[in-house]
């Protein structure tokens, strides 16, 4: 019978073949002279049933949650947050998706940028003469660059998922990449797709940490400052150091000759033209942050044997800056009153108060954590992350 193949019930239920090439050729076989008046009201069911099912599809826009990494760093950083939270979080590189991201319980999917896409072609230059090459996280990218990156991002996800609803969480440098998208001028499908901004442990007003930058830089090796560059190769992960008989390595190379240091300084010309743009964040969307104190700043690391931690600063265990350094990094000030997460000064952490910022107040969302996580550890924090998305995004992100 003719257009009886269309009608398996089967098919009706397969998104697949939802779509206007079968609605008209439903119509094609209503209209057969040969159709008969079954085939006819059958068809004319289906037809109803594909237009209401593409209008509750319309009115139900996928939930998606993208992940930002910072500095020094890529999207494996949030591996324990997406096994506790996701079946699958695939990665995006420069606007194109690896795969299909699966719905968790709750109905969110899960994807994660991987910066860098521009660092090859920036022309930046590092101290020493160093270059980005296709694994340097976006570290020798510009706020513009990485702004780009989040922008092909969104946009690879509504290429992907039509008229999803995303919201950007962001750590770190990753917080400035996603204010820099959302403070563009210009409206963009991608922009107005994005319903909330949760940012943990960004430097919005930068950090004292990265002065260091233009201290080595009028300090080159081999000239003066022998320590200094000490310390520099140790956080490299090119240089070792004795604990008694205890050989110590870092195991998270941090390459502060990277020029996004520089751009990370609390007094930066990055930082200080990223800021007054804040007035132009979206109004109406949710906003949170994460901020952690309880850390002195220059403490990276927090499980050296017997010391327990190391620090840049001081007399401590391994290798410390001069007292030069020091003071060009902090002044006449001590790391303790730079109080957070021992890269960024707590107060530094928050947006909400930046000059200009217009959120709505009832749509903003903050928690402070005083337990002495560092930088590093802030990707792995999910009842952190979790406790501030339920507060921004309800039954968006609780299912409930």
């Amino acid at each position: 019978m003719v257009g009886l193949e269309i009608l398996n019930s089967a098919h009706l239920r397969s998104p697949s073949y939802i779509g206007f090439n079968w609605i008209r050729t439903i119509m094609n076989t209503l209209q057969a002279k040969n159709t008969s008046l079954s085939v006819r009201v059958v068809g004319l069911l289906a037809l109803v049933s594909i237009i209401s099912t593409q209008a509750a599809t319309a009115q139900e826009p996928a939930k998606v949650l993208l992940l930002l990494h910072g500095m020094n760093s890529s999207p494996d950083t949030w591996n324990d947050f997406v096994a506790l939270k996701f079946n699958s979080c695939p990665v995006i590189a420069n606007g194109v998706l690896t795969d299909n991201s699966t719905p968790n319980p709750q109905g969110v999917l899960c994807y994660r940028v991987k910066f860098g896409s521009f660092d090859l072609r920036s022309g930046r230059v590092g101290l020493e003469g160093i270059k980005g090459t296709s694994s340097s996280s976006g570290d020798f990218s510009s706020f513009r660059d990485l702004r780009r990156e989040v922008s092909r991002a969104v946009r690879g996800i509504l290429d992907r998922h039509g008229n999803a609803d995303t919201v950007l969480v962001a750590h770190s440098r990753g917080g400035l990449a996603a204010r820099a998208f959302l403070q563009q001028r210009a409206g963009s499908r991608a922009k107005a797709s994005v319903v909330g901004l949760l940012t943990t442990g960004t430097p919005h007003r930068g950090t004292r940490l990265g002065r260091i930058y233009k201290y080595l830089e009028a300090h080159p090796r081999g000239t003066c400052c022998q320590a200094d560059w000490k310390v520099v190769d140790f956080l490299r992960g090119k240089r070792s150091c004795r604990v008694g008989l205890i050989p110590v390595d870092n195991p998270t190379p941090l390459d502060v000759r990277r020029p996004t240091i520089r751009d990370l300084a609390d007094d930066a010309p990055a930082i200080n033209t990223l800021n007054p743009g804040i007035k132009l964040l979206p109004a109406a969307i949710q906003y949170g942050q994460i901020v952690y104190s309880g850390v002195d700043l220059g403490i990276l690391k927090i499980d050296i044997p017997v010391f327990d931690e190391y620090s840049v600063f001081g007399d401590g265990v391994c290798d410390q800056l001069s007292s030069e350094a020091e003071r060009f990094i902090l002044g006449a000030s001590a790391p303790s009153q730079y109080p957070g997460d021992g890269v960024v000064p707590v107060a530094n952490q928050r947006y909400f108060n930046l000059p200009g910022f217009s959120g709505d107040r009832k749509k903003r969302h903050q928690l402070r954590v005083n337990s002495g996580i560092i930088h590093t550890q802030e990707t792995e924090q999910e009842a952190h992350i979790s406790a501030v998305l339920a507060a921004m995004m309800g039954s968006w992100w609780t299912g409930q």
